[in-house]
């Protein structure tokens, strides 16, 4: 009798262990799943990166407490139209993307954080103008 309970034990405890281990182990995903999964966080990233860019450049020189969009833009100096220059091209990527992914630009920057208050005219010397 002994025997056969000490039988029946180690058999449970073998089944048992079994079947902890299938509680505690993670299932595998295949490679390209895992890097098709990382690739999809990368890029949403980026894309959440560059209208977080948008918005903290656009409301640093047009809505600023500390100075206004003129005297910025002044500070600038032959640096001020290539703010305009890199954040035309973002802008643009921006509009790109959601296009793709089948929304509208509006969706991720509303208009009075995309468009200028006031026309912005690019001098040749790297200047700006800003309209009254």
């Amino acid at each position: 009798m002994k025997k056969h309970l000490t039988l029946l034990l180690l058999t449970a405890s073998l089944i048992l262990g079994t079947v902890s281990a299938q509680l505690i182990t993670a299932p595998q995903t295949p490679p390209a799943q895992r890097i098709a999964a990382e690739l999809c966080t990368e890029l949403n990233g980026e894309f959440d990166r560059r209208v977080s860019m948008h918005r903290l450049l656009f409301g640093k020189f047009w809505r600023n407490a500390e100075a206004t969009p003129d005297a910025i833009a002044a500070a600038l100096g032959t640096q001020a139209a290539r703010l305009f220059l890199i954040s035309a091209e973002n802008s643009n990527h921006i509009d790109r993307l959601a296009e793709q992914l089948g929304k509208d630009v509006s969706d991720y920057i509303p208009n009075e954080d995309r468009i200028p208050p006031r026309t912005v005219t690019l001098n040749a010397n790297g200047t700006v103008t800003i309209a009254p």
